[in-house]
């Protein structure tokens, strides 16, 4: 089964993604596959395909690690994945002014890696995927910041779990499923 541990966008600050997404629809000229607004979520760490062991290993190492309490969660801008050469994403920026959320990523990479799941080669980079290109291409931070100069409001929520997913891939797109809910502790 296909898994990550993620944190699930508020309705209010997914509604304004969504309306991100319509407009840049008709105005980014490339092929992008755009995430469903449903799916959008912060992605903490992939964990990839695992075994039933595995994610039973996961589930009895989460209830035995600490988190840190609810996080303040800032989406200030759009952004491009890589932000050089061929553009993959086009994103929404995360942050987090505590260090909280790299603290997280760090426990779960070390759970994943406590279950046989390799940790991560690239940084943990925070970010709403918004969609997707098909091919990837070059695009510049400035052309991206003027299709959506008009559009973009900083948006802040508090961000108090954390969610095991099961994501089952098909032709029409993911489905998820939620295994695990975390409470960060207050």
């Amino acid at each position: 089964m296909r898994l990550f541990f993620a944190i699930n966008l508020p309705d209010a600050v997914r509604r304004q993604l969504a309306e991100v997404q319509e407009a840049l629809r008709g105005r980014v000229p490339e092929k992008v596959s755009w995430v469903r607004p449903q799916q959008l979520h912060i992605t903490l760490k992939f964990l990839g395909e695992c075994e039933e062991q595995q994610l039973k290993r996961i589930e009895s190492h989460l209830s035995t690690r600490l988190f840190p309490p609810p996080l303040d969660i800032e989406i200030p801008s759009l952004m491009l994945i890589p932000p050089r050469g061929r553009t993959r994403v086009i994103a929404a920026e995360v942050r987090e002014p505590t260090g909280g959320l790299t603290c997280m990523y760090r426990t779960l990479d070390d759970i994943g890696a406590k279950a046989g799941i390799p940790a991560e080669p690239e940084r943990f980079l925070p970010h709403v995927t918004l969609g997707r290109l098909r091919p990837p291409r070059r695009v510049r931070q400035s052309e991206l910041d003027e299709y959506a100069s008009d559009l973009w409001e900083s948006l802040k929520f508090k961000a108090d779990k954390v969610e095991l997913i099961h994501s089952t891939l098909s032709s029409s797109g993911p489905s998820y499923k939620i295994l695990r809910i975390v409470t960060l502790p207050v």
